[in-house]
C-alpha cells in the first residue's frame, strides 16, 4: 500500500480580501500486484495398433517343362501363369504369394520387396531367377484394420533347365506412408 498526500490551495473569499486556504488531503490508495492467471492444457496421445504382416500363401509357379530356349513364366495379377518362350506350363499348384496386414484402420502403408530379384536353387547347384515382383507401392488398410496383399513375379526359365524342386525366399517390407 502506498500513502499519497495531495496538497491543494483553494481560494477563499472573506469580505474583500482573498485568502488562500491550504488543504491537505491524505489518501490511502490500495495498489495490488497484477493478478496471476492460470490456464491448463491436456497432454494427449493415441496409441495405434502396430503394423503386423504374416504370410498366408507362398508364391508358386507350378510345374514347368523347359524348352530349348530361355523362357519367362509370368505370374499376372490374378495369379495365373502366362508363358513366353519355348517352355510349357504343365499345371500343378500355382498362385500368388499373399500376406495379411493388420494395423490402424484406414491408414496408408507402403509395400516393398527387399530385393529386385532372388535366386531359386534346386539343391544340386542349379539356379533360376525370380524378378519383377509386383504389386508394390501404396496400399490402404481397411476400416476393420486389415489388408490382404498379394505378390506376383516373373520366373526366368533357362534353356533346357535341369529338373528339380527349386526354392528361394523373398522379403517384403511394410511401413506407414
Amino acid at each position: 500500500m502506498t500513502n499519497i498526500k495531495y496538497i491543494c490551495a483553494l481560494p477563499h473569499f472573506r469580505g474583500a480580501a482573498l485568502t488562500w486556504t491550504l488543504i491537505s488531503v491524505s489518501s490511502v490508495v490500495g495498489f495490488q500486484p497484477a493478478s496471476a492467471q492460470e490456464a491448463s492444457a491436456d497432454a494427449v496421445v493415441e496409441i495405434e495398433l502396430p503394423l503386423t504382416i504374416s504370410k498366408t500363401a507362398d508364391m508358386r509357379f507350378g510345374n514347368i517343362i523347359p524348352g530349348t530356349s530361355a523362357s519367362i513364366a509370368r505370374m499376372v495379377n490374378n495369379g495365373s501363369i502366362t508363358m513366353m518362350g519355348t517352355a510349357t506350363h504343365a499345371g500343378g499348384t500355382f498362385g500368388q504369394a499373399s500376406f495379411e496386414v493388420t494395423g490402424p484402420p484406414n491408414r496408408w502403408i507402403t509395400f516393398n520387396f527387399g530385393a529386385p530379384s532372388i535366386l531359386l536353387t534346386n539343391g544340386a547347384g542349379q539356379v533360376m531367377r525370380v524378378e519383377r515382383f509386383k504389386p508394390f507401392g501404396y496400399q490402404r488398410i481397411s476400416a476393420q484394420g486389415m489388408r490382404q496383399l498379394r505378390a506376383s513375379a516373373d520366373l526366368l526359365v533357362g534353356a533346357n533347365q535341369p529338373p528339380g524342386f527349386y526354392t528361394g525366399e523373398f522379403n517384403v517390407t511394410i511401413d506407414f506412408q
